[in-house]
């Protein structure tokens, strides 16, 4: 895994191969920067684009909104997974409300990683089963 040094600036390459529509480039940096949760890219795409929103920072958050659909369809034409595809269209329908749900399901996977990076398997399942209940209850099947 890069160093936070590293993460932003290879996080900035990818913004520059994504408005250079560099699909070369911007699939190299996505699938040579993964960890155990997917694409370290698209991860960061997907925390940006929830704080810009829930500060209300409309702009950012459907900039990085954007973003986070270019390196979706630069995935499915390497991969032909429609994951981050399907993410993206859910982000776009979501209310407020619905938002708000998966901003707290996604902080209940956080400490669902957490607990499985310090062996507690048994508050991880809990955590993710708490979490599960949430996306779905935001309507996101996705990341349910």
């Amino acid at each position: 895994m890069p160093s936070s040094q590293n993460k932003g600036q290879i996080f900035q390459d990818f913004f520059d191969a994504y408005r250079a529509r560099d699909i070369a480039k911007s699939w190299q940096l996505i699938s040579q920067n993964r960890d155990q949760t997917g694409s370290t890219i698209e991860s960061e795409l997907i925390r940006d684009y929830h704080t810009f929103a829930d500060q209300g920072d409309h702009d950012k958050a459907n900039e990085k909104l954007e973003a986070l659909s270019y390196a979706g369809e630069v995935e499915y034409q390497h991969t032909h997974d429609q994951f981050i595809i399907d993410l993206v269209r859910c982000y776009r329908s979501a209310t407020t409300s619905q938002r708000d749900d998966i901003l707290q399901a996604r902080n209940s996977l956080k400490s669902s990683q957490a607990h499985l990076a310090r062996s507690d398997f048994d508050a991880a399942l809990e955590s993710y089963g708490r979490a599960k209940e949430e996306f779905a209850r935001a309507g996101d099947a996705c990341e349910a």
